[in-house]
């Protein structure tokens, strides 16, 4: 028969229609399906290629209110009841809800996780809440509500804010491209918004809990303004440097975060025309200064007081007579002294520095020091009673506290017999301004000096801010600003105070700025412009806004009038609050106490005690102790508190300062700050902290549902869905885009016409563009075309001029010329990115490659040659480091880069891959080795594993085999389990033939069973028959079930039609033979050997349909035994490809799948939904669908010009950044990944349709070499010899060591001579280690790290040159009852345990045993070893057994131990995690 033409084939192929969705199989074999347009993969059938049926099954899906995961996913099976109906849940359970509270859904829609949350196909709470989830167990911790931010704490380090990362994002959104949700874009758009010559200031306002990463957010806004805007004579230095100044002194450790802004700021950053970065000023709001003198439990003071004692040399701590922190009270009252991720001796350093750079004078700094130290030493002063016959009880400073109101005297220059009378004692202003004395018992003695302390640090810190602002001045005038508020979260404790109520106020105001420019200002533009966009509800506030603070019966105004009248007292002031808002909405009674009330505020009802709330708002000192500070000769002091200085602080003496109450100072603030918000364009960045224990990764549903709900989130997604966020004036618009069109020799009208020929002429969407009265409205998208298209033209422009310029000039004349081919190297780059490719382009590209050529040594030339050449990856890295040094951009250095960067890919991929054995991971990175001709031991093995073995061989799956059961990847075993049985059932099929399987009886056994015609009934036991059977097939079933064996036979006959039956209907008898197998497990091996029996040489077509119908509704049920799952598994395999598909992957799932099988009796309808194909199988042995790997780039050709493109874009070669970058964030909140012990799970692998051709193993055979050592083994292997190696050198020093008396005279010795260095006695030296010349060790007294040689013992305080051992610490964290261990030589702290690391007093010494892979333990002093855990080393043991994880590479949860440290997949039995 002969072709169709080529042309009606042609014809056929353009008509055909096809999906965006295909079917695809992985190597295992199973179906998964990927969009061709999205990349998307997911392992559930899509829409598009489901059935009617299929459809129906989605369609009664449904969010299902549930108390700790807030909705859960379910299906209903039975909507019957008039006001419940029965639900079956996700994990297979079923509950009875009420109709009312469900909510529908599209099941397809939980697998669309998109970034912007305004493009979810639908708007509801429980879908927005799920995309979040799913993003942020993902590691995706950013997604947007159109130009909103929401953030989520990750509670780890994450590889977000790196240079490389700031220039992706800069250089994608100059073009225009799509990128993910991330604080850069908010800072880009902010910095954007400044280009609009007409436009405001912007701002960008940052809101959440305490703990939800506020402080990082402004960090990194401010780190990329630095790095992409740049700055006139590096002014963005000063404003990262004012950042650890600020935090230092107004951050500290609290229980929901490690590094808590204790106040709030603003901080605007200053543009220049230039749109450079040319000053800043920062204002601070309402420090928390009763964490000065009172800390919470697990909580620290402010971060200075443990730098300045830990961080300070030797010299200033002996000047400031300063011990460890753990001696002073206002350190150790929260029992918190030191914070894994916190180097406080390392941050000294950083802020000594951040003085020099932001020109602190040095006197100044030195006095902060001193004025600091004087804190600590009175914080330790304690009181004695001193009783009076006369008068109440007075107070004086105990004798053992004598010394150290002496220090605090000496270093404030102050009279210290004055210092104890201030604090001891009361002046108490009389008629006539006379003033008289009062004494303070104990009790009020110690609430004066906290007093004291309080109001000189919030002065102190006041003043910082004054210093900081002065040399960020700018010099000229401000062309514009961008502001970033970092704020106070809102607060709610079981008693809340006036500080909390002015927290709580202030972020009222900020969520009324919230609706006032997300919901009532957009609204009142839709109107306005008579565009017609549907109203949303949102929370109005202003009630509660004016309830505390309208004049003149607000709570605040009340408060300050109640101070100032003669006789005010808080009783009266609790009364007048009850009589004027005793039927408020907002205001009510608290029952329990009478000194409380309550308040409803937009994030919850919170309960305000106002005891103290008078003296408060006061926010005055006693008026003896500012006179005694006025008399004070350190210069600090002087500054802040003499009368007679102008200037500097301001000492809180002014009349007129210190009659405005605390709340007044802060409602003048406020307001001021709201007027300057509302002046500019505000962004929003919504943060929100997901637990409250600083978990990595870990998604409490309930507390995420309640922040995003007070935030007004929810309103805002519904919002920005229907609305128009970008608009201009019609006049704007023309003017802004006409350009586009006269690029394109096309006229362009003015105003609406221009509007209209624009939008014509672009083909844009009109169902995204509103015309309205006075400006045109459109969305995100048209914004982005309009965006890209205007740039490239004024680039091009600008680029043209910019190149005449630079070509016409002479280079000879100028004095400078690297400064004149820098600018043409940018000028080429930018070439490139908008694809500017001319005569002018191409001359300055090559004027460059001239230039740079000339500049570059014959000795790197040479060097350069070499490297690609050999693909040597150690002249790669030393050319590659001069060529990204010296900026040398020529073709061949670019080569360099790329194939370093590539050669590191190689590396890294074999690495990973030599873990799973993965077929697709090693094939990508044998293709790409192969390619550049490069190897190494990894790329060895797996060219042994192809070329030996054989790919997909027997023994090739047995290797990836052996490797999975190492790595306790279940899962893939599981899987590679599949593979091998496909590969031995091929040759080995006849072996599994159901007539050798062991469940079923010997065909004579039970042929013998019946008296008459036995020989015919044992050749046919398994072949089908219409008659009855004599007995039961299998030996599973004894002879009381004879006659049940027989009755279910008739029952699967009457089912497939080979017998009549007039009491039941067919599939009411296949449900009662389902039933049996899934109650009566002794049944299920008996339904089935009968079932393959009668679809044995079965001539019936009908019948045949409906035996296999019968057997995968059994296969979905029940499972079939150990015994006899491989026989019928090859039974199913033996049949036509049609018919064994749907089989093999029900028999596999329920084998394989954690979950497989129903739970509950199945129904009619039941069976109907797995007939029909719409109730899937479930396949939780299987990974996350496939998706893009990290070894995708490795399938591309190395010598392809897309992939040359995209790595020198993104890699190496990346324009510089115009000006510095924050450094990465530090590890205050973040905890490591805990690694899970047991259990490791492979990647996900995919086996993408695009993927490269790969032909590894052609020469199959042609090795006769033995197989080599896996990799890992290797390394293994080496890393236990060389702990071994070192266990025993370990233990022949040990035998050398002095005895104990030697070692008593030692440790006396150290007491008296130093800090003296002392010699050791030559005959106590120890062993040098190869690599070390230097211990170090802690001295008990002073707390400082002095150092010992190894060769003779010699000791000295500052730090050697040579090498030093590290010295671990083991600390235990109050927080998590967890040791976490400090370096005392570089002060670093980490989680990981050490192989070698003693107690703070280094009386136990642990050491890892290699052997044995657990550490021992050994006495310093008597030099016995043990494996007990010393108490020392013990870590509290939680009050609950088990402890979840979140494993962030699976995506699932994991569960310890705590006891034993057993790790499983498994949720404990009888334990719930909330």
């Amino acid at each position: 028969m002969s072709s169709a033409p080529w042309w009606k084939s042609a014809k056929a192929i353009e008509a055909e229609s096809f999906s965006d969705w295909q079917e695809l199989r992985t190597e295992d074999g199973l179906v998964y399906y990927f969009n061709r347009k999205t990349q998307e993969t997911t392992w559930d059938k899509p829409a598009e290629l489901m059935s009617e049926e299929e459809k129906a099954y989605e369609s009664n899906w449904v969010w299902v209110p549930d108390e700790t995961e807030v909705y859960v996913a379910g299906r209903i099976i039975d909507d019957s009841g008039a006001a419940q109906v029965a639900v079956e849940m996700e994990n297979g359970g079923e509950r009875m809800c009420s109709r009312a509270s469900l909510i529908s859904m599209k099941q397809s829609s939980l697998q669309r996780i998109v970034s912007d949350l305004t493009l979810l196909d639908e708007m509801s709470i429980p879908l927005i809440l799920h995309c979040l989830r799913k993003r942020f167990e993902g590691g995706k911790i950013y997604s947007a509500i159109g130009t909103i931010l929401i953030s989520i704490n990750p509670y780890t380090q994450l590889d977000l804010y790196t240079p490389k990362m700031i220039r992706k994002y800069r250089n994608s959104l100059e073009e225009h491209r799509e990128v993910p949700p991330h604080v850069f874009v908010i800072a880009d758009q902010a910095y954007k918004g400044l280009t609009f010559a007409s436009g405001p200031n912007q701002s960008i306002v940052i809101s959440g809990e305490s703990g939800a990463g506020k402080t990082e957010a402004t960090k990194q806004c401010l780190s990329y303004l630095g790095a992409v805007a740049g700055s006139v004579a590096g002014v963005e230095k000063k404003v990262f440097d004012a950042n650890p100044i600020l935090e230092s002194f107004g951050n500290a450790k609290t229980v929901r975060n490690n590094n808590s802004s204790r106040f709030g700021k603003y901080v605007e950053i200053y543009m220049n025309q230039h749109l450079q970065l040319m000053g800043g000023k920062t204002t601070n709001y309402l420090l928390e200064k009763v964490r000065v003198s009172r800390q919470g439990e697990s909580e620290r003071n402010y971060h200075f007081f443990y730098m300045l004692t830990k961080g300070c040399d030797r010299a200033l701590r002996k000047e400031l007579e300063l011990k460890t922190p753990d001696h002073y009270a206002i350190c150790t009252e929260g029992h918190c002294v030191q914070v894994p991720g916190i180097n406080d001796k390392n941050d000294f350093e950083e802020i000594n520095q951040a003085f020099r750079t932001l020109q602190f004078r040095e006197t100044d700094v030195h006095s902060i020091f001193r004025f600091v130290a004087g804190i600590l030493h009175i914080g330790n002063v304690q009181f004695d009673v001193v009783q009076s016959q006369y008068a109440d009880d007075g107070s004086s400073v105990s004798a053992a506290s004598g010394a150290d109101l002496a220090k605090c005297g000496k270093l404030w220059r102050v009279d210290v017999k004055k210092l104890e009378a201030g604090i001891t004692h009361k002046a108490l202003v009389m008629p006539g301004n006379r003033t008289v004395e009062k004494g303070l018992n104990p009790r009020d003695a110690h609430d004066q000096r906290a007093s004291l302390i309080k109001f000189v640090y919030s002065k102190l810190f006041d003043w910082l801010v004054i210093q900081i602002n002065k040399s960020m001045e700018p010099k000229a005038a401000v062309y514009k600003s961008i502001g970033l508020l970092d704020i106070f979260g809102f607060e709610i404790f079981q008693r809340n105070s006036l500080e909390q109520l002015c927290i709580n106020f202030c972020n009222e105001k900020l969520q009324q700025l919230f609706n006032f420019t997300v919901f009532k200002l957009e609204e009142k533009v839709y109107r306005d412009e008579n565009i017609g966009v549907d109203h949303v509800p949102f929370i109005d506030n202003q009630p509660i806004l004016d309830l505390i603070e309208k004049k003149p019966h607000g709570l605040l105004p009340l408060l300050d009038e109640e101070g100032i009248t003669p006789g005010g007292s808080e009783d009266k002031y609790r009364e007048k609050l009850r009589a004027q808002y005793s039927g408020h909405k907002y205001f009510k009674r608290y029952g329990k106490d009478d000194l409380c009330f309550v308040l409803t505020h937009y994030a919850g009802q919170v309960v305000y005690a106002t005891d103290g709330f008078m003296a408060k708002n006061k926010d005055i000192l006693d008026e003896g102790l500012l006179l005694l500070l006025d008399s004070s000769k350190e210069p600090i002091i002087q500054t802040l508190f003499s009368k007679n200085k102008k200037g500097g602080g301001g000492g809180g003496l002014s009349s007129a300062k210190r009659k405005m109450t605390l709340s007044a100072q802060f409602r003048t603030q406020l307001n001021k700050l709201m007027q300057t918000l509302h002046a500019t364009q505000p962004h929003y960045i919504r943060c929100i902290k997901p637990n409250d224990s600083k978990e990595p990764l870990q998604f409490v549903p309930r507390a995420c549902f309640e922040q995003l709900t007070y935030s007004g989130v929810f309103e805002a997604v519904k919002i920005r869905k229907g609305g128009f966020p970008f608009r201009l004036r019609h006049t704007e618009f023309a003017d802004r885009y006409r350009c586009i069109l006269e690029e394109d020799n096309v006229a362009c009208g003015n105003g609406k016409q221009g509007c209209r020929d624009i939008c014509t002429h672009l083909h844009l969407n009109a169902s995204n563009i509103r015309e309205g009265r006075t400006m045109l409205l459109y969305r995100a998208l048209e914004h982005r075309v309009l965006e890209l298209k205007r740039n490239i033209i004024m680039e091009k422009r600008k680029m043209n001029e910019t190149l005449k310029a630079l070509i016409q000039t002479n280079v000879a004349t100028l004095a400078e010329p690297e400064l004149h081919f820098e600018r043409m190297a940018r000028v080429v780059r930018a070439c490139k990115r908008y694809n500017i490719q001319n005569a002018l382009s191409e001359k300055a590209k090559k004027l460059l490659n001239q230039f740079i050529e000339s500049r570059i040594d014959a000795q790197t030339k040479n060097l350069l040659e070499q490297a690609i050449a050999e693909k040597d990856l150690d002249k790669l890295e030393r050319v590659c480091a001069i060529i990204e040094r010296e900026q040398y951009e020529t073709e061949k250095c670019k080569l360099a880069l790329r194939m370093r960067d590539r050669i590191h890919v190689i590396n890294r991929e074999s690495e990973q891959a030599v873990v799973t054995l993965d077929t697709s991971h090693m094939e990508a990175c044998l293709f790409a080795a192969t390619e550049l001709d490069y190897t190494n031991d990894y790329i060895d093995y797996f060219r042994w594993m192809f070329d030996t073995l054989g790919k997909d061989s027997e023994k090739f799956v047995q290797e990836q085999m052996r490797q999975a059961v190492k790595m306790g990847d279940l899962k893939r075993q599981l899987r590679l389990n599949i593979k091998l049985k496909d590969l031995v059932f091929d040759k080995l099929h006849q072996s599994f033939a159901i007539q050798n399987c062991p469940v079923l009886k010997e065909d004579h056994d039970w042929a013998a069973e019946k008296l008459f015609g036995r020989d015919k009934l044992r050749q046919n036991m398994m072949t089908w028959t219409a008659d009855e059977i004599h007995s039961h097939l299998t030996t599973t079933l004894d002879k009381k079930h004879k006659k049940e064996g027989r009755e279910l036979f008739k029952s699967i006959q009457i089912y497939m039609g080979d017998r009549e039956n007039k009491h039941k209907t067919q599939e009411e008898l296949g449900l009662d033979i389902v039933i049996r197998g899934h109650q009566q497990k002794e049944f299920g091996d008996e339904i089935y050997c009968q079932l393959i029996k009668q679809l044995t040489n079965n001539n019936r077509p009908q019948s045949v349909n409906r035996g296999w119908n019968l057997l995968n509704l059994c296969l979905y049920v029940f499972s079939p035994s150990r015994e006899l799952e491989n026989y019928l598994e090859v039974f199913i395999r033996n049949q036509p490809q049609e018919r064994k598909e749907r089989s093999l992957t029900a028999l596999q799932s329920i084998l394989y799948s954690a979950s497989g099988g129903m739970k509950k009796t199945p129904t009619l309808k039941d069976m109907q939904d797995i007939l029909n194909g719409i109730r899937p199988v479930k396949r939780d042995f299987l990974e996350n669908p496939p998706e893009g790997p990290s070894w995708a780039p490795l399938t591309v050709s190395f010598y392809d010009d897309k992939a040359e493109d995209a790595e020198e874009y993104f890699d190496s070669a990346s324009e510089q950044l115009a000006g510095a970058h924050a450094p990465q964030p530090k590890l205050v909140n973040n905890k490591p990944l805990k690694s899970k012990k047991g259990k490791n799970k492979a990647p996900p692998q995919t086996a993408s349709p695009a993927a490269a051709k790969f032909n590894f193993g052609q020469n199959l055979g042609t090795s006769n070499k033995g197989p080599p050592a896996n990799p890992l083994q290797q390394q293994m292997l080496a890393q236990q010899q060389k702990a071994e190696e070192e266990r025993r050198r370990k233990e022949e020093a040990q035998k050398r060591r002095r005895q104990p008396e030697a070692h008593e005279e030692k440790e006396k010795e150290k007491k008296t001579k130093l800090p003296q260095p002392k010699q050791q006695p030559k005959q106590q030296k120890k062993q040098p280690a190869s690599e070390y010349k230097w211990l170090c060790h802690l001295d008990p007294e002073s707390g400082d790290v002095f150092y010992e040689r190894i060769s003779d013992g010699v000791t000295q305080w500052d730090r050697p040159k040579e090498a030093v051992k590290p010295h671990w610490l083991a600390h235990l964290d109050a927080e998590s009852a967890e040791l976490y261990f400090e370096n005392i030589d570089s002060g670093v702290t980490q989680w990981n345990k050490p192989d070698e690391f003693s107690d703070p007093d280094e009386q136990w010494i642990a050491r890892l045993d290699a052997d044995s892979g657990e550490y021992y333990y050994e006495n310093v002093e008597t030099q016995k070893t043990q494996w007990e855990v010393p108490s020392c080393f013990a870590e509290k043991v939680p009050d609950q057994e088990w402890m979840r994880h979140f494993d962030p590479t699976s995506g699932e949860y994991y569960y310890e131990n705590v006891r034993n440290g057993q790790t499983t997949w498994d949720p404990p039995a009888g334990v719930n995690f909330q």
